[in-house]
């Protein structure tokens, strides 16, 4: 299976036959980092261009929501909830202002869920896993949007095979996760 965090930044963890990939060099997983965007002049903090985490991530969405305001679309819940300064919006900002029904910040928030279903399309392409499991505050936040993206992307007969659910332990996932490498470790 597959873990994936989609939150402030977006990694992912693989399991097969029970153990943690790590990759040559234990980088593996970097999901935040494929590339999404081929022509993007949208520079990550990695150096490249175009990647998963400037389109999805909490940040990336802030910075999509605050592109379309300094190129002049409007939002008025956004600006107040940021007393009028585009530069202070966040990707809390935004889902309150689709919570209630701005459609700049649907069509932020939408856009977001197709690149994540892009890149966990990408992932049951490539290892056709069991299971997907998606957490982090924007997985949570938009599970439903980006289970619907991955499989309307994905391979059909692989997309139709994988159960998509979300994270069930929520804040303490991480220590979860840390955890259970060190038993694995010991035992």
């Amino acid at each position: 299976f597959i873990f994936v965090n989609a939150g402030l930044g977006i990694g992912a963890g693989i399991i097969i036959n029970r153990q943690p990939f790590f990759g040559s060099i234990g980088m593996s997983a970097e999901l935040g980092h494929i590339p999404v965007e081929a022509e993007s002049d949208i520079q990550c903090f990695c150096g490249g261009y175009g990647c998963l985490n400037s389109y999805a991530s909490g940040e990336g969405i802030a910075e999509m929501a605050k592109r379309e305001l300094q190129t002049g679309s409007t939002s008025d819940p956004l600006l107040r909830l940021c007393f009028g300064d585009s530069s202070k919006v966040t990707a809390e900002m935004i889902a309150v202002a689709a919570n209630g029904g701005d459609p700049l910040a649907k069509g932020v928030l939408r856009r977001a869920s197709n690149y994540l279903g892009m890149g966990l399309a990408t992932l049951i392409n490539l290892f056709n896993p069991e299971a997907i499991v998606i957490g982090g505050r924007i997985g949570r936040y938009l599970f439903q949007d980006i289970k619907e993206a991955t499989l309307k992307r994905g391979y059909r007969q692989l997309a139709e095979r994988v159960k998509i659910l979300p994270a069930t332990h929520g804040s303490r996932a991480t220590t979860m996760g840390a955890l259970g490498m060190v038993l694995h470790e010991i035992l």
